[in-house]
Parts: structure tokens; C-alpha cells; sequence
């Protein structure tokens, strides 16, 4: 069930489908009146524009995408346009506000659950938009619950439906239900901009993405291509950016007005920041950071806090102890940030950075410390590897590998460690049966007789019983 599409049929006659033409007011933002001014001229490079391509950008990186992030214009514009509405929308602001106060209220609960499956907490947003957290809501289509379950589903994931009870509409349950389920599709669409087609899988089905990625003439993989090839139902094109306009929004709610908001970060500015740089890793607009800190004028001043405003990010400060082997790229892939933010936290000149010192972190709250485990997997280089070897025997790009390893060239050592970003892998050590050969191995664990030559750096495709044998499997 999409709520919003019940909702417009609802609305005054022209509230929803007419666009509510705003403009973000970066400057001087009152919360009596948050907004978003006239969107009629305003071109591709318009401050709104660039402010939600950001937002976007930040989706998707914190769904697990590597950068570089281009994010298309046509999302860009969908997702906009309904963060309008959800602002400034007479008829839509206020059930927003409540699906905000309803989620609220099960902060707990949804936290859980989705750290429990390791998702992020901006796809809780899925709850708002299918139902505004209603555990009661239900569909034409016998959609259900909080999560909008059909039975099939539900049953799938262990809820009872039957005459004598429905566990869809237990908010506890049918949570747990739906935070395992959507970890499901994410493993198997992927992680990423991949996220956007598991979100569309929970709305379509996931037989009926499958479909249109085989339908498709160009085998387009992306949801954007989808949608935009027209393989995809118009209910789950609208669907999807609908969930990353309620996080935006949902995530910055002192931008916007909506009561939620967090206390300021007193930043200590660094020698070599940049009023542009904390923008970007803070997320709040230049013109903001200036009106909020007058002392600084023009120019920043070294080692003078900063008033860092509250616009719906808690900005949260960690401190980071280096490790041997660590490498800055290894460090921001790891806790979802970029190198160039590391530098201007901790005034680096360069990439350089030596085990047993620390590094200071300003990150938003919601984003865990460090990836989870089930992300990425420590390999260590066993000699005859290669860069392209260990690439291909994991099924990621060597540019991947160059980039979370903070890698000038494709040059490794023996011994070495490397972070592989791959999902839910794990190392299993077998002692080769007897009568066994590589292709009779990689039968049983699904993985290729090259593959294994490369874990275990073996020139040729001879091994002998009773050898131990290292294999990389899928949890």
C-alpha cells in the first residue's frame, strides 16, 4: 500500500497535483515559516537542486555506495518535488507530523530491528510511507499492518494470518518480519544505489523486478533505467523516491520546521577549513554557518568554535585510534565518510598517517561507528596474487579495491592485508578429501576452480589430500 497515492485522492481538488513551486530559504530559515520558495525558474544549478542531489548523494552512501555518486536529474526532481509536498503541502504537512510523532514513539523498536539486519535507519522511512506507522492500516489489495504485509509475505517470514489472529498488525513482530525481510532483498538486489531496487522489489515484488531487469533491451540493472524504460509499475517509480524524500525530511526536520530537532556541535575549525568543506560534511549552507557565527566574518578563524546549527543531523564527535595497516581510504570507507573530510577534521596536508595516533570523526549520529562486519571482509595477499586476481575472485572491480584501500597503483605484497568490499562473506578452512579436485570443491561451496587458486595461491590445478584449503563463501 502506498499511502500517499490514498491520500492525494483525498486532498482539496489541486493541492497535490499541482507542484507547491518553493525554494529552500537557505538564509535565515524560521521555523514559523520553513520552506521552500518559488521552484518555476529555478534551473538544474539552483541552490535547491544542488542541496537535494547532496541529500540523495548521502542516501546512497550511506546505503553502502562507493563514491564517485552521480545521481540522475530525473530522481533529483522527484524526489524534490515531494519533499514539497510533504512541507509544504497544507493537507500533507500535518499527517507528516504525525507520521514523525508516530514514529517517534517506536524509535526503539525500529532501532532494534534494524540494526539487528544491519540496515540502515533511513530505510525506516519504507514505514512512513507505506502506512505513516498506522499498525492498523490496510490496503484495498489486503495488504496489512504497519509494513503493509500480504499474507503470502507474512507467512514467509513467520507471522500468523488466519481468523484467529493477524501478527501483520503486532508492531513488534511485524517489524522484526519486516526489517529481515527487506535485508533479504538488499542481499539480493545489493547494497548501494542497488538499495533503490530492493525498495522497489518491497513494493512491486521481487519477481516482478526480476522481470523487468529481464525485460529490459539495454539489461539495465539500475532503478532509474527501469523506471525510466517504463518496465516498472507507475505506483513503485513514485514509490521509491517517495521513501527518500520522508528520510530527507525526516532527517533534517529543523530545516524544515518540524519539531525533533538536535542541539548545535561546537566545531573547533582547523587551520586549513574550508566555510565550503564544513558545509559539505555538515550539511548545513554556507550562508547558515556564516549568519550563525559572526565572530568568523569571512574568514575562518583557526583553533575559534564554530556553531555548527542543528538541522535535524546530531552531529556526533568520535575519535579514532589508527591501526596498523590502516590506510585514510580504508579509515572513510569504513565509517561511511570522505578522505577529504578526514583531512580537514584533523588538518592533514596529505594521506599520510602513522598507527597509534588518533583521528577526530564528526559524523551524524545515525551513522554507525564503523561498517559492520557483514560488509567487508579482511583478505590477506598470499603470494602469486594480483590485484585483478583477487578482483575477479571476489567479483568486484580492481578500481573498488584501489579506492576502500587507499591504493595508488595495483601493486600488493604478500602478507598484506586489503578490505574487500563484499557482502555477507566468510572464510572457511577445509582439509582437502580424498579423490577431491578444484572444480569438485568449488561445486560444493559455489565458488570457481580460479577463485580457489587464488585464495590459496596455487599456480596450477593439482592439490593433494590431507592440504588444508582456504574458501571465501556467502554466509
Amino acid at each position: 500500500m502506498n499511502l500517499i497515492n490514498t491520500r492525494v485522492r483525498f486532498a482539496e481538488p489541486g493541492c497535490i497535483s499541482r507542484a507547491c513551486t518553493v525554494l529552500l530559504a537557505f538564509a535565515g530559515l524560521s521555523l514559523a515559516n520553513p520552506g521552500w520558495a518559488s521552484l518555476t525558474s529555478a534551473g538544474a544549478d539552483s541552490p535547491n537542486t544542488q542541496w537535494t542531489r547532496s541529500e540523495i548523494a548521502n542516501l546512497l552512501r550511506t546505503f553502502g555506495q562507493a563514491p564517485p555518486i552521480t545521481v540522475p536529474g530525473v530522481l533529483v526532481e522527484r524526489v524534490r518535488g515531494d519533499i514539497e509536498r510533504f512541507v509544504d503541502s497544507g493537507d500533507l504537512r500535518p499527517w507528516f507530523e504525525r507520521a514523525l510523532r508516530r514514529m517517534d514513539k517506536h524509535k526503539t523498536m525500529l532501532d532494534t530491528a534494524f540494526r539487528k539486519y544491519a540496515l540502515p535507519r533511513e530505510l525506516q522511512y519504507l514505514g512512513l510511507i507505506e502506512s505513516s506507522f498506522n499498525s492498523h492500516a490496510k490496503s484495498p489489495s489486503g495488504a496489512v499492518g504497519m509494513w503493509q504485509f500480504m499474507p503470502g509475505t507474512a507467512r514467509q517470514y513467520a507471522l500468523k494470518v488466519s481468523r484467529r489472529g493477524d501478527q501483520r498488525l503486532d508492531p513488534y513482530l511485524s517489524t522484526q518480519a519486516a526489517a529481515r525481510h527487506l535485508a533479504d532483498l538488499i542481499k539480493t538486489f545489493g547494497r548501494g544505489e542497488s538499495t533503490l531496487l530492493a525498495l522497489a522489489a518491497y513494493n512491486a515484488g521481487e519477481a516482478r523486478v526480476r522481470k523487468a531487469m529481464s525485460r529490459s533491451p539495454h539489461a539495465a540493472t539500475r532503478f532509474n533505467e527501469l523506471a525510466a524504460q517504463g518496465l516498472l509499475p507507475r505506483e513503485t517509480v513514485e514509490f521509491v523516491p517517495r521513501i527518500l524524500a520522508a528520510a530527507i525530511v525526516g532527517e533534517n526536520r529543523g530545516r524544515f520546521g518540524f519539531p525533533g530537532g538536535n542541539a548545535p556541535l561546537i566545531y573547533l575549525v582547523r587551520k586549513n577549513n574550508t566555510w565550503q568543506q564544513i558545509s559539505t560534511w555538515s550539511g548545513v549552507p554556507v550562508t547558515l554557518l556564516r549568519s550563525d557565527n559572526p565572530r568568523h566574518r569571512r574568514m575562518l578563524l583557526a583553533n575559534t568554535p564554530l556553531r555548527v546549527r542543528d538541522v535535524g543531523k546530531s552531529l556526533e564527535h568520535r575519535r579514532y585510534r589508527i591501526k596498523s595497516g590502516d590506510t585514510l581510504s580504508k579509515i572513510a570507507w569504513l565509517h561511511r565518510v570522505e578522505t577529504s573530510w578526514l583531512r580537514g577534521w584533523n588538518n592533514l596536508k596529505d594521506s599520510r598517517v602513522y598507527a597509534g595516533r588518533y583521528l577526530d570523526l564528526f559524523v551524524p549520529s545515525h551513522i554507525v561507528g564503523e561498517r559492520g562486519r557483514d560488509e567487508y571482509l579482511v583478505y590477506q595477499v598470499v603470494p602469486g596474487n594480483t590485484l585483478g586476481s583477487i578482483a575477479n575472485a571476489f567479483a568486484v572491480s580492481v578500481d573498488d579495491l584501489r579506492k576502500v584501500n587507499g591504493l595508488q597503483n595495483s601493486a600488493i605484497n604478500a602478507g598484506q592485508s586489503l578490505i574487500v568490499p563484499v557482502v555477507s562473506v566468510e572464510k572457511l578452512t577445509i582439509t582437502i578429501p580424498s579423490g577431491s579436485s578444484l572444480a569438485s570443491i568449488g561445486h560444493k561451496y559455489g565458488v570457481s576452480p580460479r577463485a580457489l587458486q587464488t585464495f590459496n595461491g596455487l599456480t596450477s590445478t593439482l592439490i593433494r589430500s590431507g592440504d588444508p584449503m582456504a574458501i571465501y563463501v556467502t554466509r
